[in-house]
């Protein structure tokens, strides 16, 4: 249930303070590390991105564990991790790293995509209150009315305040505001990778990350936040990176090399609805299907890419 008249950035801010004391928020005080953070800057497409369809497929692979450990890298305002949640076993921990934190208990429905041509619709389509409103919104923040006709939309933010007056004026449901007993993040650590959080080693059956520290460091940096991000993961374990990032190659021979990871475990190609790579333990479920479809050994690189989508699919779903 949605309760409109708490939609407010000081019911937001509040919601992260009480994180703190309950030690759901990881950090000496709560405060703002990133200034171009959504608290800070406001919601756009970047920070509320969805989960990777590869992704979900691979959190889906440990749907019978009660004890699943999900880490996501540069949450945002979590709108991954809580989609994560609607899909594991209860008992389940959800965490994230990132410079700003997140109110564990505003779960995110929409990308601003989204909201922005439910938005544009209603205000061509409603000449009462709510298409007023919506039309006035769209000049204040220069959205032309054009976006619904195709690809293109405008790619800025839009304030907390903006976002949470859209949704109690419209009934656009862009935030979901959850039990405070039921927060869809357990943990999220406030700092960055490499340095800036200590990592728990061993923990995480899959670390995920879109944009995060790993895309936005040179070579160098990415091999120490990789070291970092393998020594989290649990036996089982799978690191998912969205995007094209050949350079993880690189740094999956180097840790190797260091003894982090050993041959047996491998980085696989996967694309279906986009490019991104998997990290993958030799115990991990996804390698072991893996194996088990191609007769054999998997390890180093291994490319999904030319094999098909009947061939990513029965890796997906051959998991016992």
């Amino acid at each position: 249930m949605v309760y409109m008249k708490e939609l407010t950035r000081e019911h937001y801010m509040e919601g992260i303070r009480r994180a703190e004391e309950l030690g759901i928020v990881d950090d000496d005080e709560v405060k703002i590390h990133d200034h171009y953070g959504h608290v800070e800057m406001g919601m756009s497409s970047e920070n509320t991105r969805d989960l990777a369809e590869e992704a979900a497929d691979l959190v889906r692979m440990y749907s019978d564990c009660d004890d699943f450990g999900f880490l996501e890298l540069g949450q945002g305002v979590g709108r991954a991790c809580g989609q994560v949640s609607r899909i594991v076993q209860p008992g389940s921990q959800i965490n994230s790293v990132a410079l700003t934190p997140t109110n564990p208990w505003y779960m995110c429905r929409m990308k601003m995509h989204s909201v922005i041509r439910a938005l544009v619709k209603m205000a061509n389509e409603n000449a009462g209150s709510k298409g007023s409103f919506c039309r006035a919104w769209m000049k204040e923040c220069h959205i032309p009315r054009e976006v619904l006709n195709g690809p293109y939309l405008p790619s800025q933010r839009y304030s907390l305040e903006m976002v949470f007056e859209l949704q109690r004026e419209t009934g656009i449901e862009v935030f979901t505001l959850l039990e405070e007993g039921k927060p869809f993040i357990d943990r999220c650590m406030v700092g960055g990778l490499p340095y800036g959080v200590d990592l728990p080693e061993g923990q995480f059956d899959m670390v995920y990350e879109d944009n995060g520290p790993f895309n936005k460091e040179d070579l160098l940096g990415k091999k120490d936040v990789l070291h970092e991000i393998v020594k989290s993961l649990s036996p089982r374990g799978v690191f998912f990176v969205c995007g094209h990032v050949p350079s993880l190659m690189d740094c999956y021979d180097s840790a190797v090399r260091d003894g982090v990871l050993t041959s047996r475990d491998a980085v696989v190609s996967v694309a279906t609805s986009r490019a991104g790579y998997v990290l993958a333990k030799e115990d991990s479920p996804f390698l072991i299907s893996l194996r088990n479809r191609v007769g054999g050994k998997v390890g180093g690189f291994y490319s999904l890419r030319k094999k098909g989508r009947a061939f990513y699919d029965e890796v997906m779903g051959n998991v016992n």
